[in-house]
């Protein structure tokens, strides 16, 4: 039992020490102040300046690798030299500490010293022969260093370029030809399926290394006899196969060994890094460049597009920390790490410090992967710098691992205590005195409004957002809110905007204060949203592990009241103006709105009565040729962090570029390549068809997280993906117990997922709302997959879906995260309204005879005969 709390107890803190090293990196996310208070935590010191400007350095650098070092190789057992001839490329990436020494040629010695920080190779190295050495050069006279990374050829290759392990590379782009293609489109979905799984599965086990099931889940007792029974019913219910499933990483029945079930078990995050996942073929059909498909930034390619975008705002929370997590995490390290110095047990200190070590090399593989994708996406002129940039990133993070493993019981402890002291000194300080605050944002879209009475404007508004997204608002000392919002409703179709804060076109408002709080409020939050537990479906292991541990969809709706908000404002941004800040909470919520309420009302939201699992036709693409009418596109909007946006180019975006950091990009998730097109001139017309223009996008076709095999691009949240990211999620609850007091509890992602594709912007763009040409909102984005090219979108709405009998007692659970009414449901936006506001007879626009059962629209109640199969 102490051994399985202390597992879980490592994963759940990971944060604590990790911080100790990377707290600029989390700080760019969330935490301005972190960065201050680490600064002086790092155990070795001597940092290196940046030698990027030194003429010595650069000169030295613009030599060849044959013309700067000397390469020796070691043989790994007697010592002896070997030639490069002999050892693969593949054996230099995985061993190059014990047996490559790399050396700067003696007339270069005095001045330069080198030391190899990373390598890396293609898929194809060792059929090439070739490898990547990213090197860190210091100029000995002035410690200055730079970094540059030198491809060498001339090792061993191997006949179709097998690795190490005796494994074919793998190989993620294919190009299809128009005859295969004709092929594809002739299958039914189902026998695309088994087509692109059979070869998908085969990349997956090479990338386990060909390990068995029992060796990455022991926990699942595996045995192909025991897995008969779910793989009959799995083919009857349209999901893959118990193999399939279990090398993705899919919550699984553990079996007996007369293949009867014993509850649940989900893939063990805690000890395996993620799942092997790559993206479809199909998904870039047309020349598509896989590494670019991530969206359109700062363009509105139709009228469909603008639309929503009017209706879309970049939402930022800032709030004073207590640092209460943090600190109660450090403790708990502290008092285990001097349990272990006393026992001696070096075993559990190791073990604690490997955890650690463990995500660091997984950070290392993220961001090799970032590297090759961000220099794909580069400009020519940007390419080098921007591999040079990842190198940099990659030779500390290694750093940082060797620091880690130097470490002993009494310099982790003293690392800890002096963490813990900075936090403790803040927490201290008088609330006007507080330096250390967070800030974080996402996106928000208009969903409803209190109706307004004698002819005034609505000044109580609801927003819909990812659950996440909210969970920012709840924090106890909320003290700042800002809204970014398009200004101008005459803005044009695919002109291009700038990045937030240096364009006309947008507006930022910003409110401060204690009490400002008291004017927003999350009405409605997909928390424990079922009378059912799906601690109730698991193992007897996962039951006992995640015990308390309720369910969520990633989705919330945030109530703001204009006529409060109005009295805390505090500034207004645009493009260096600071425009009129209305004092009038009319005045103030229809310019925010830009004149929501007065739209015909056929233009206002409303929601998919029939969600695409129920009814996969209305969404099936089709792979050729033009799309027919009736076959449903999607559109996505979203304000993510201008940070990674690749579109902006290099002289020709300087000043914004410069800013980048502090503003976000108007992102659409539509084609890449409509930005390289020329501006459109008023009254001109745009180089692209309209029928190209005027489409929005669909589902993918991406295999590994999609756990409907017939219906492309959806996915039960449970069975796919119930931990968001790497950790269990955590939000406040109300607590019953007390009033108006919030706890933390954990939560496991459920319901319906569908997977867009061409749409993976980095943080910020959580909540946009995707919606189809009808302007029915199918649901919120809420989590990318970079590797696998896909975003999961949380619907709003699922009919439900029964197993029988596949998950045991489990079911994908019907749910109507706005009017309510599923089997086992308990609350919705409809439910949280009548709850709130009980006898007050509220009405909005939704509900405009009033929040109440008898409202609901007919084509959104169910039959309540339980969960149906589509």
């Amino acid at each position: 039992m102490k051994k399985r709390k202390l597992t879980l107890f490592l994963t759940s803190s990971l944060t604590a020490l990790s911080t100790l090293f990377f707290a600029a990196a989390c700080a760019s996310k969330s935490d301005p102040g972190r960065k201050e208070i680490n600064k002086n935590n790092n155990p070795s010191g001597g940092n290196k300046g940046d030698g990027s400007n030194d003429k010595q350095l650069n000169e030295f650098k613009s030599k060849s690798f044959e013309q700067a070092f000397n390469l020796k190789i070691i043989d790994e057992l007697t010592k002896k030299p070997k030639d490069k001839s002999d050892v693969t490329a593949d054996t230099i990436k995985n061993k190059y500490r014990e047996i490559v020494q790399i050396q700067v040629k003696p007339e270069f010695a005095k001045i330069f010293e080198a030391n190899v920080e990373n390598v890396y190779g293609e898929n194809d190295r060792n059929a090439t022969g070739k490898i990547k050495f990213i090197i860190s050069i210091t100029n000995k006279t002035n410690n200055k260093a730079i970094y540059k990374t030198y491809e060498v050829g001339g090792f061993k290759t191997t006949e179709m370029g097998i690795l190490d392990n005796g494994q074919l590379p793998s190989r993620t782009e294919k190009q299809i030809t128009s005859s295969d293609l004709d092929k594809y489109i002739n299958l039914n979905q189902q026998q695309r399926y088994d087509q692109d799984n059979k070869a998908y599965d085969e990349l997956v086990k090479r990338s386990w290394e060909n390990k068995s099931i029992n060796e990455i889940r022991p926990d699942l007792n595996y045995s192909q006899s025991a897995a008969n029974k779910f793989n009959e019913l799995a083919k009857k219910v349209n999901i893959p196969t118990y193999e399939s499933a279990a090398y993705k990483g899919y919550t699984l029945p553990k079996l007996k060994e007369n293949g009867e079930f014993d509850g649940l078990t989900l893939y063990p995050w805690d000890k395996y890094a993620a799942t092997p996942n790559f993206m479809s073929d199909i998904d870039y059909l047309g020349g598509r460049d896989r590494y670019k498909s991530t969206g359109l930034a700062r363009m509105l390619p139709n009228e469909m597009y603008k639309k929503i975008a009017l209706e879309t705002f970049s939402v930022e929370f800032n709030w004073k920390d207590e640092f209460t997590k943090e600190i109660g995490e450090i403790d708990a390290d502290i008092k285990n790490i001097n349990e272990w110095k006393a026992s001696k047990n070096k075993p559990k200190f190791d073990e604690y410090i490997q955890q650690f070590v463990d995500k660091k090399l997984e950070e290392i593989k993220e961001l090799n992967a970032e590297k090759e994708r961000m220099v794909h996406r580069a400009h020519n002129l940007d390419k080098q710098a921007t591999g040079e940039k990842y190198d940099r990133q990659i030779a500390e993070v290694q750093k940082k691992i060797d620091e880690l493993k130097a470490l002993d019981y009494d310099k982790a402890l003293e690392i800890l205590n002096k963490e813990k002291n900075n936090y403790e000194i803040e927490r201290k300080k008088p609330w006007n005195e507080r330096k250390k605050s967070r800030r974080s944002f996402g996106t928000m879209w208009i969903m409803d409004y209190v109706l307004p009475e004698n002819g005034k404007y609505p000044t109580k508004w609801y927003f819909g957002t990812n659950s996440h997204v909210a969970k920012l608002m709840k924090e106890p000392s909320l003290n700042a809110m800002s809204l970014t919002f398009i200004n101008n409703k005459n803005v044009g179709i695919m002109s291009k905007f700038r990045i937030t804060g240096m364009d006309n076109n947008f507006t930022r408002f910003s409110w401060a204060g204690e009490q400002m709080k008291e004017s927003v409020d999350t009405v409605f939050d997909a928390i424990d949203y079922l009378k059912t537990s799906p601690t109730q479906y698991l193992s007897a292991g996962d039951k006992a592990k995640f015990n308390g541990v309720e369910e969520m969809i990633d989705f919330a709706v945030i109530e703001v009241d204009f006529e409060k908000l109005v009295k805390y404002n505090s500034g207004s941004w645009s493009n260096s103006q600071t425009p009129a800040f209305p004092t009038n909470a009319e005045e103030l919520a229809k310019l925010v709105t830009n004149d929501y309420y007065h739209r015909d009302d056929k233009d206002k939201v409303k929601f998919l009565a029939k969600s695409y699992l129920n009814n996969y036709q209305a969404i099936d693409l089709k792979l050729k040729g033009s799309q027919p009418e009736n076959i449903d596109q999607l559109f996505a909007v979203g304000y993510p962090s201008s940070k990674d946006d690749y579109f902006l180019k290099k002289y020709t975006d300087d000043d914004q570029i410069s800013q980048k950091e502090l503003w976000q990009s108007l992102w659409v998730n539509s084609d890449y390549r409509f930005y390289e097109a020329d501006p459109v001139q008023e009254g001109g017309k745009p180089p692209f068809p309209e029928s190209r223009l005027k489409n929005g996008n669909s589902l993918s076709y991406q295999i590994g997280l999609r756990s409907f095999t017939d219906k492309p691009g959806i996915n039960d949240a449970f069975i796919v993906a119930p931990i968001r990211g790497r950790e269990l999620y955590e939000t406040y609850k109300d607590d019953e117990s007390s009033n108006n007091k919030k706890t933390l509890a954990k939560y496991f992602n459920t319901g319906l997922q569908y997977m867009l594709r061409h749409y993976t912007p980095i943080g910020g763009s959580s909540g946009s709302s995707v919606r189809n040409q009808k302007n029915e909102v199918i649901g919120v984005h809420s989590t990318i997959f970079q590797r696998a090219g896909v975003d999961f979108v949380a619907a709003l709405r699922s009919e439900g879906y029964n197993y029988q009998g596949a998950f045991g007692a489990y079911n994908l659970p019907q749910y109507d995260l706005i009017y309510g009414g599923g089997k086992d449901q308990k609350n919705s936006y409809l439910d949280s309204l009548i709850k709130k506001y009980k006898d007050k007879d509220i009405k909005t626009w939704l509900f405009k005879n009033g929040a109440s059962k008898d409202n609901v629209p007919v084509e959104f109640k169910f039959n309540n005969s339980g969960s149906n199969r589509s």
